[in-house]
């Protein structure tokens, strides 16, 4: 029997439901920060202190008051002589965390990282469900994906 692709309509349907940050928490695995920065402390004026992090030592952020969110996309199977693209989110983690604040007030999580789906699409469906959800509740998302 053939797979019926989702409509149009079926998929604003579904990300109409969204509507709670639990309903995106399945999409993400934890960020393992030690193993990526080689460090968990941070000076207090670091970004590595001031980002909540999803990580296997913690619950899934509460997104109350969060103004931006960083989303890793663990995908390559689109990328044309690039297969190392996936990882690219910790990649960028290990240059970002150890940055100095500059003076910005921003709240910032980190919701860790979107792992490939069944297909592409089925990756593609779960980042556009959670950048929906982040923007409903008008928080920033910023994806890090090399293409």
């Amino acid at each position: 029997m053939p797979i019926k692709t989702p409509t149009h309509a079926s998929v604003n349907i579904l990300l109409s439901k969204i509507n709670r940050m639990s309903d995106i928490a399945h999409f993400f695995t934890p960020v393992d920060l030690e193993n990526i920065t080689g460090q968990l402390n941070y000076n207090p004026t670091q970004l590595g202190s001031l980002i909540q992090t999803y990580s296997s030592n913690s619950d899934f952020p509460d997104l109350e008051g969060i103004d931006v969110a960083l989303i890793g996309v663990c995908e390559s199977r689109n990328a044309e002589n690039n297969d190392a693209c996936k990882l690219a989110p910790n990649e960028v983690r290990s240059f970002l965390y150890p940055l100095y604040n500059g003076g910005f007030n921003l709240q910032l999580v980190d919701l860790g990282n979107i792992l490939p789906g069944h297909s592409t699409n089925d990756t593609y469906f779960a980042l556009r469900s959670v950048v929906d959800a982040l923007v409903r509740k008008n928080i920033i998302p910023i994806r890090s994906e090399e293409r």
